[in-house]
């Protein structure tokens, strides 16, 4: 138990921490971009939607990143604790942040007055979840977390653009509706689960 607590602490100090600061760094830039005051269900929809789905991204997508480098995998092969059990850790401690910051925003929307509830950070979470798996997916496809950067930001860019009218993740402030949000949110975690996979192929085969 003491490792497990070794390893998530680590993890926060060493990997975590700057993805942490640059997700507290998009939180704080939303209000300027957008204002969230006094918003209805549709207006509050556009901060959520626009800006809150790369916390997943920011969290998500370089989880592997540590390992990415030879030597580094080299010394964590030696250790005694299992690396998936590791990067495990690493996935939850990056969806327990997704959730915390979106959560506490959405929180912050209501204190400023805006038409906000629990559908509301349900939805946010669900996207964020979404566009954080495909990251991670495509980091642990392509050895590198600057690919996994990519295939979200393309998601995104066709999304906006009309491109995924049953898989969007713009359907709030689109439509008013959550349509979809349950089946993107599946579609993440199983490109979570996926990449997991994924990383254990390129991790035998170095």
């Amino acid at each position: 138990m003491f490792q497990y607590l070794s390893a998530v602490k680590y993890n926060l100090r060493f990997n975590l921490l700057p993805h942490i600061a640059a997700a507290i760094g998009l939180l704080l830039l939303t209000p300027v971009l957008f204002g969230i005051t006094a918003l209805d269900s549709i207006s509050a929809a556009y901060p959520i939607e626009l800006c809150l789905p790369f916390i997943g991204v920011i969290l998500l997508t370089p989880v592997y990143s540590p390992e990415q480098e030879t030597g580094i995998l080299d010394t964590v092969r030696a250790r005694k604790t299992s690396h998936l059990l590791i990067c495990g850790l690493r996935i939850i401690m990056a969806l327990a942040m997704t959730a915390i910051f979106i959560c506490g925003f959405i929180l912050m929307m209501s204190a400023m007055e805006c038409e906000v509830s629990v559908i509301h950070a349900l939805a946010s979470c669900a996207n964020a979840i979404f566009l954080g798996g495909l990251g991670i997916l495509a980091s642990s496809v392509g050895g590198h977390a600057v690919i996994g950067y990519v295939l979200p930001i393309l998601y995104y860019v066709m999304d906006l653009m009309g491109g995924f009218s049953h898989f969007s993740i713009f359907s709030m402030m689109k439509s008013g509706t959550t349509d979809g949000k349950p089946v993107i949110f599946i579609i993440g975690i199983c490109c979570i689960a996926a990449s997991i996979g994924c990383w254990n192929l390129r991790m035998r085969r170095k």
